[in-house]
């Protein structure tokens, strides 16, 4: 049903979509299915190593090949524990579909940013993170916003079990 909705809402000509479900109801799983389906570069971001590693384990149980954009020593932990999970591993640095973390991510940016122009699909996972937004300059917010903003020509999809911040500070897009 969720699923249903996040597309509905790109059909409806939403170019960015808030996609809220509790914890443990499914969230990576729908959003890794949605990037499996995706035929353009695609890419999901989180904020710490250990949501890394599950986006990754998540489309390795799916077999989709991926990049992985992380420290290095991160990539070989995921690669070894793909192949203790599932006898293979889908890690391809060359894939149009990646997971990395924020913080890699913005630090990586130069490089990555042929890459990046390529992506037309983006999910923040734990979406509630991004703010300060003003008007529809994500290059404003916080390093959520800055990731996203990395992305011009892609759609996005902010995934969160909780849509709203400990600071106070709102979602939308003032």
């Amino acid at each position: 049903k969720l699923y249903d909705s996040i597309n509905a809402a790109y059909a409806a000509g939403a170019r960015i979509v808030m996609a809220v479900l509790g914890c443990g109801g499914g969230k990576t799983a729908i959003f890794c299915y949605m990037l499996l389906r995706h035929v353009g570069y695609s890419l999901a971001v989180a904020h710490r190593q250990e949501l890394v590693r599950q986006m990754s384990m998540t489309l390795a149980k799916y077999g989709v090949k991926h990049r992985i954009i992380g420290p290095d020593a991160l990539i070989k932990r995921i690669i070894r524990l793909q192949i203790r999970v599932y006898g293979r591993d889908v890690y391809d640095p060359a894939s149009k579909c990646a997971v990395a973390g924020v913080d890699t991510l913005l630090a990586r940016s130069e490089q990555l940013a042929p890459w990046l122009n390529q992506v037309t699909f983006w999910v923040l996972d734990e979406g509630h993170h991004a703010s300060g937004v003003k008007g529809m300059d994500w290059t404003t917010g916080n390093k959520w916003c800055r990731a996203a903003a990395l992305m011009p020509n892609a759609r996005g999809l902010l995934v969160t079990a909780t849509p709203e911040r400990a600071d106070g500070m709102g979602l939308g897009v003032g």
